[in-house]
């Protein structure tokens, strides 16, 4: 069971304090889609933020997540005509063969088993449907302290997170063979550097530099599935995250500016295999 499935688990605050997808990324994502708009998938759909936006040019959404207080909160935020949200996992979709015409998995890639998300992937998606995989690292402070995040996440609280963390961390690029297994056309973007040598550099980020507070900042890591496991299994501490900023950036209260870059890494996927 992942952190985000556990009781206790706040998908409220994750839906407040996680960075957001530009418009820019759902623009590319429906030029890069030639199929039709019947019907979208999106999978490990968190509070349903993908699935509000695709729900503009799509006629039906499904967004599925095996995570209870997920759904809840996207039911509760997302309240489309068109729109519907179950508990599911993405190794087991709820929906009929070659029904679906574009599967997006944003930020859950680490989450699912290639082999048997894959399968189902050929099983669902229609001949001229689109898969489309994306997420992001850890955010850089711009600035003298651009590896701050990275260094909490990798440092004090790095012996918290799931195993597939680090899959999410390297941009996910572990999945490239299984895509091209799957696929006839795989193309891999980041931003802002490449991380393979047949990586594009995205044109235009799927994610805008963040201005925030230092406390938006803490907010936000405190969002992380290794903040909860620590918060688990440290009761009575200090806490391990206002420690950490507290000592790092003495000179920062809680109301000041920081800049945020977030990394990331997009797969699109087309012409499935038989």
């Amino acid at each position: 069971m992942t952190t985000f499935s556990k009781q206790g688990f706040n998908a409220a605050k994750y839906f407040a304090h996680r960075p957001m997808y530009n418009q820019a990324a759902y623009t590319h994502i429906l030029n890069s889609h030639h199929g039709n708009v019947d019907l979208a998938l999106d999978v490990g759909c968190g509070p349903g933020t993908v699935a509000a936006h695709l729900a503009k040019q799509f006629h039906q959404v499904i967004g599925v997540d095996p995570s209870p207080s997920m759904i809840k909160v996207a039911q509760q935020e997302q309240q489309l005509p068109n729109v519907t949200f179950c508990q599911a996992y993405g190794e087991a979709l709820p929906v009929a063969d070659h029904s679906v015409d574009l599967i997006t998995v944003a930020q859950s890639l680490h989450w699912l088993d290639p082999a048997r998300f894959l399968a189902e992937v050929q099983r669902v998606l229609r001949p001229n449907g689109t898969l489309v995989a994306w997420g992001y690292m850890f955010g850089k402070m711009l600035g003298n302290e651009d590896t701050l995040v990275a260094e909490l996440g990798e440092g004090a609280l790095g012996q918290y997170w799931e195993p597939n963390r680090a899959i999410a961390t390297a941009g996910f690029v572990s999945w490239l063979p299984a895509f091209q297994a799957t696929f006839k056309d795989v193309q891999h973007m980041s931003y802002p550097d490449p991380l393979l040598p047949c990586s594009k550099v995205l044109a235009v980020p799927w994610m805008d530099d963040s201005e925030m507070t230092l406390d938006q900042l803490v907010d936000y890591v405190k969002t992380w599935s290794s903040y909860k496991n620590w918060l688990d299994g440290n009761a009575g501490k200090d806490d391990v995250v206002d420690a950490f900023f507290k000592h790092r950036c003495p000179s920062l209260t809680g109301d000041s500016l920081v800049h945020i870059q977030w990394p990331h890494s997009v797969f699109i996927a087309s012409q499935p295999l038989d």
